[in-house]
């Protein structure tokens, strides 16, 4: 017998056999509440109705909320989990591949546009300030400090790139989709929750608090992007396979928290050159127009007081080298993880020997 199932848009799909629904329901692309009908007939009922999936839920009974002979589960009870569940599948609509895609090409974007505008206002702060105080160890400064940043970028624009390559080069598995699908609940709540928290403190506090509005929508974007890709684990190259080890599940879970730092560097270096960018922008303005506020900027970078003009630079040099970071990182404890994928493979390769 095969069977209709609803999609993520309550769409009528199939016929799948019942060995196909087992194996969406191992991918996570339904759930037990997803409605089910057998091919031929036209009443729908939840997967969780059918006895092959039954024993997939707790068991009620006098340890239960139902006391019933048959142990099954009341649907009042499932309400909670229902409705959990509908909401999950509204986010994986919602976040995406494409929202993550557009995402993060956006930022590469913007990033590297925010690097060239920087570099080019720091020159420009550069020497006006130099000609107007006469110092010229500053206009030097100024020129080496764009010529670093030009190379910072191009050796960002070349890590971006490798660590796109080297998610796609560390494959993990996992028997079920269901941690990540908690983790994705969790990080959409923090992100959506610190942006509630930023907009209910602005509006409470009012003036200046409202500058943290942005700041924690960005936030808020990068953690809905790692959400994204805890819900869609094809883009941070998770085979979700039935027959994946324990072994293998903790070697995913451990490599999902690194995976996610390669997956939203694109976002962490727009974020930061564009931060860098509008920094200098105000930097300029005080120089073209209110020089004297610079004596408080330079009072404030101690040893580095003659290069005040030239604050946004250092900022988008910390965003170029951030790809870098994050690729050096992951591989240093990737080794370990590594390791630990060999020690928990040694009982398996023992067994094949066994039957060999």
């Amino acid at each position: 017998m095969k069977y209709y199932y609803t999609n993520g848009q309550n769409q009528a799909t199939g016929p799948v056999s019942l060995e196909e629904l087992k194996a969406l329901l191992a991918r996570s692309e339904i759930t037990l509440s997803t409605n089910i009908v057998p091919e031929g007939e036209s009443h729908w009922s939840a997967l969780s109705s059918m006895p092959e999936f039954s024993g997939t839920l707790p068991v009620a009974g006098r340890h239960g909320v139902n006391s019933s002979s048959d142990g099954a589960i009341p649907d009042w009870a499932m309400i909670p989990v229902w409705r959990v569940e509908k909401a999950l599948a509204w986010l994986k609509t919602i976040l995406s591949s494409d929202f993550t895609d557009r995402l993060k090409g956006f930022s590469v974007s913007s990033g590297h546009q925010s690097v060239l505008i920087t570099g080019a206002l720091a020159l420009l702060a550069a020497i006006v300030h130099a000609i107007r105080n006469q110092q010229p160890g500053l206009l030097v400064v100024g020129v080496a400090a764009t010529l670093l940043l030009a190379v910072a970028q191009f050796a960002a624009n070349r890590f971006l790139g490798s660590c796109a390559a080297l998610l796609a080069a560390t494959p993990t598995r996992t028997s079920s989709a269901s941690m990540y699908d908690i983790f994705g609940l969790l990080l959409t709540l923090v992100g959506v929750g610190g942006l509630a928290g930023a907009v209910f403190g602005a509006i409470k506090e009012g003036g200046g608090a409202w500058l943290m509005v942005p700041a924690a929508l960005v936030f808020a974007l990068i953690y809905l992007a790692q959400a994204s890709g805890s819900f869609h684990l094809k883009q941070l190259n998770v085979r979700v396979e039935s027959d994946a080890s324990a072994g293998e599940e903790a070697v995913g879970i451990l490599a999902y928290f690194l995976k996610l730092s390669l997956f939203v560097v694109p976002l962490l270096f727009g974020l930061f050159s564009t931060l860098g960018a509008l920094l200098q922008v105000a930097v300029l303005m005080v120089v073209l127009f209110q020089p004297s506020a610079l004596e408080f900027l330079e009072l404030m970078s101690g040893p580095f007081a003659a290069a005040g003009p030239l604050v946004g630079i250092a900022l988008a040099i910390v965003a170029t080298s951030l790809p870098f970071l994050v690729y050096v990182t992951f591989l240093l404890l990737y080794l370990f993880i590594d390791l630990f994928r060999a020690i928990v493979s040694i009982p398996g390769k023992l067994d094949a020997l066994r039957r060999a």
